[in-house]
């Protein structure tokens, strides 16, 4: 019975010890403990400049993102519009080019006859005389493909700020990936003040996903001088709409 008691009494010895081992770890613990609580108290306003600086730049993207798409759309008209002029002024050209083409035929005609009337006449020297005036005249054989030639300059030219004009195609395509990143970025800055629940903004509520009607985008979309407008409208109706989402969620994991 003694040996019982003895070993019972020095069980609890050894809990009194683990006890006070205990109590020892805690007081040490206890200025680490208070130093990070410290540490969240600073750092509390903090996330509430954090808080509110996220939530003021997402109340401006509504508007940013509204203003890309009437920029990109007011771009568009002016641009549809000038290429509307050139399709004009090159249908006009072509004809101006084909009625001289004409007119040179009719003259080479009348030219044939007037060497008829010249063997027809050549014994009568007055006759031939005015003849040779009226050939003279009527061979402008020089201006004429002096004319034609500046009409191709022309139209070439007018071939070349088509191709230019590619620049507003591109400009259009890297405005509505810009678009897509601003609203994309919004959805992650509302899903983090949801996160934090500093905010009752509801992700989605107030903007949706403004996109160029009927068009794909290219985020990575540039100039080439060489590509002809045609071409690159067909390669850029045949890219699929995955740009920077990815990139997206990087910024916020």
């Amino acid at each position: 019975m003694n040996n019982s008691a003895a070993k019972d009494l020095k069980d609890i010895v050894v809990k009194l010890q683990d006890i006070d081992k205990a109590f020892r770890f805690g007081e040490k613990m206890l200025p680490l403990i208070e130093g990070f609580v410290s540490f969240i108290s600073d750092f509390i306003p903090f996330i509430e400049q954090v808080s509110g600086s996220i939530e003021d730049s997402r109340a401006k993207i509504p508007e940013a993102a509204n203003q890309i798409d009437k920029v990109t759309n007011a771009t568009e008209l002016a641009m549809t519009e000038v290429l509307d002029k050139i399709d004009e002024i090159n249908e006009e050209l072509a004809c101006v080019s084909e009625n001289i083409g004409t007119i040179d035929e009719k003259n080479s005609k009348s030219l044939e006859v007037i060497n008829e009337l010249k063997e027809k006449f050549k014994d009568d020297i007055e006759t031939k005389r005015v003849l040779k005036r009226i050939a003279r005249n009527l061979d402008i054989k020089k201006q004429s493909g002096d004319v034609k030639n500046k009409i191709q300059d022309i139209m070439a030219n007018t071939d070349q700020i088509t191709m230019s004009l590619q620049v507003q195609d591109i400009t259009a395509q890297q405005l509505a990936a810009v678009n897509h990143m601003i609203i994309s970025i919004q959805h992650k800055l509302s899903n983090l003040l949801e996160a934090v629940d500093a905010s009752d903004y509801k992700s989605g509520d107030s903007l949706k996903r403004a996109e160029l009607p009927g068009e794909h985008f290219d985020s990575s979309a540039s100039y080439t001088e060489g590509v002809k407008q045609n071409e690159v409208d067909e390669v850029i109706n045949s890219i699929n709409v995955n740009a920077s989402q990815e990139e997206i969620d990087k910024l916020f994991s």
